[in-house]
Parts: structure tokens; sequence; C-alpha cells
């Protein structure tokens, strides 16, 4: 009769697979965030270019107008403020993903050691049960051979 394969740390296995699982939606999240701020602050230089186009062109103007250029100049101060405060999240949220990122690499070599150990348990029991075989092939063999050897004898 065959042998079954049986791992004793498949939950341990489980567990790990969920682990990594659950890092990797962690990254997933953390590398949203980064897009989310990087996409602020492509938003907000868009804008800052378009106000210092705008600030030309009043300037370019034949008229000019002191209190729309102050405005102006306020305007793209704020935008730069949130350029820098959005570099500064950007940072943060960049710490956070490779956190993260490093958080996921050990989930997986944890789960890659349990995968090695089955494989290794699932080679040696594939050798034993080929052991196996063969030894219940052999006996089959020398059983059929002493019968052959009997039956020539008798005849």
């Amino acid at each position: 009769m065959a042998r079954v394969f049986r791992f004793r740390l498949e939950t341990v296995q489980r567990l790990r697979k969920e682990e990594r699982d659950r890092r990797r939606r962690a990254v997933a999240e953390a590398a949203q965030a980064v897009r989310s701020v990087q996409q602020r602050i492509d938003d907000a230089n868009e804008r800052l270019r378009a106000s210092v186009e705008h600030m030309s062109e009043l300037r370019r103007s034949q008229r000019i107008d002191v209190h729309r250029l102050r405005l102006e100049q306020y305007h793209r101060g704020h935008l730069q403020r949130q350029v820098l405060l959005a570099g500064e999240a950007l940072r943060d949220r960049q710490v956070e993903l490779d956190a993260r990122r490093a958080e996921l690499a050990e989930a997986t070599m944890r789960l890659r050691v349990v995968e090695k150990l089955r494989q290794r348990q699932w080679d040696r029991h594939r050798a034993a049960v080929s052991r196996d075989e063969q030894t219940a092939t052999d006996e089959i063999a020398a059983q059929q051979y002493l019968r052959r050897s009997k039956q020539r004898g008798e005849v």
C-alpha cells in the first residue's frame, strides 16, 4: 500500500501565505499613497507653470494691473508651499513604502523556507515510495522466477 504524504507544517505554510498576502496589500496601499501624493505634486506644478505663464502675460499687457500681479504672486507662493509640503509628504510615504516592501520581503522569505522544507519532504517521500515500489516489484519478479523454475523442474 502506497504511503500518504503528510506535511505537518501545512498550517504554518497557510498562515505564512496569508501573512505574505497581507504584506502585499500593504505594499500596494503604500504605493497608491505615493502615487496619490506624486499626482498632487504634478498637479500643483502644472498650476504653478500656468500661473507663471499668466503672470508673464500680465506683465506683457499694455496696462499693468498691480493688484492682479500681487494676487498671482500670492497664488504662486501658495502653490510653491503646496509643492514643498507635498514633497515632504512624498518622502514620508516613500519611507513607509520602503518599510512595507522590507516587511514583504521578510514574509516572502519566511514562506519560502517552509515551501523549501515541504519540497524536501515531498522529494524524500517520493524516493521512499519509489524504493517501496521497487522492493515490491523485485519481490514479485523473484516469486515469478521461483515459480517458473519449479515448473521447469517438474515438467
